[in-house]
């Protein structure tokens, strides 16, 4: 099962990958890699986390949720973070959801403060 290809701009790093590309006729990867942390990416320069996951983790009812939050230094300030995200989308669609992540990964405005 291959990984998921992104569209990923220069400055953005790879924290974790384990997305995977739909099987067959449908928009979803296999129900055993539907997980909760499927893809983690951040920007330094932009102070941005984004992260992607599907919850319930392997339930098929479930959907991606794509959260972006600020990058914080501090180990307590960043747990925090994720209780106040700067963006939040949610999808049952694979190709839905990859869109959405690539377009934000483009627009540096959507993290200016």
């Amino acid at each position: 099962m291959p990984i998921a290809r992104i569209r990923i701009p220069s400055g953005w790093l790879v924290e974790g990958n384990t997305l995977m590309e739909p099987i067959g006729m449908t928009d979803l990867p296999p129900l055993d890699d539907l997980k909760e942390d499927q893809l983690l990416l951040s920007n330094n320069h932009q102070r941005v986390v984004v992260d992607l996951g599907w919850l319930p983790e392997f339930d098929p009812k479930g959907r991606f949720v794509l959260t972006a939050v600020r990058l914080e230094n501090d180990g307590e300030a960043m747990a925090e973070a994720w209780y106040s995200p700067l963006r939040v989308r949610e999808s049952r669609s694979f190709s839905e959801i990859v869109g959405i992540l690539e377009n934000w990964l483009e627009d540096e405005t959507l993290w200016q403060s």
